[in-house]
């Protein structure tokens, strides 16, 4: 889409938006979240996959409550979540989701 284009424009890369590093300030960091979720909202095809693969790569005993590193910025958390689950139909990901957070 026009405003994916757009988001992408200057050269970026969906690698470029969630590579977060400790330099970054807090509105580059809130630049690269809602550029991420924008793509995810607009049904781009390569923040989908990537979201659904972050998604996957979270260790269960996260879900179950373990204090284990996820190695996914806080800032993309939500989107991963939302953008993994409004697009894959897989019913063991949604009950891991509901019993996370019930």
């Amino acid at each position: 889409t026009f405003t994916a284009k757009q988001i992408l424009l200057s050269g970026s890369t969906i690698d470029d938006i969630l590579d977060t590093n400790s330099t970054d300030d807090e509105n580059t960091k809130l630049l690269k979240g809602l550029q991420f979720s924008s793509l995810c909202r607009m049904d781009d095809k390569d923040a989908i996959q990537r979201a659904s693969k972050l998604f996957k790569s979270i260790p269960v005993e996260y879900f179950n409550g373990s204090d284990v590193d996820i190695n996914i910025n806080a800032d993309f958390l939500s989107t991963v979540y939302i953008c993994h689950l409004s697009n894959d139909d897989n019913e063991s990901d949604w009950e891991m989701m509901y019993n996370y957070y019930k």
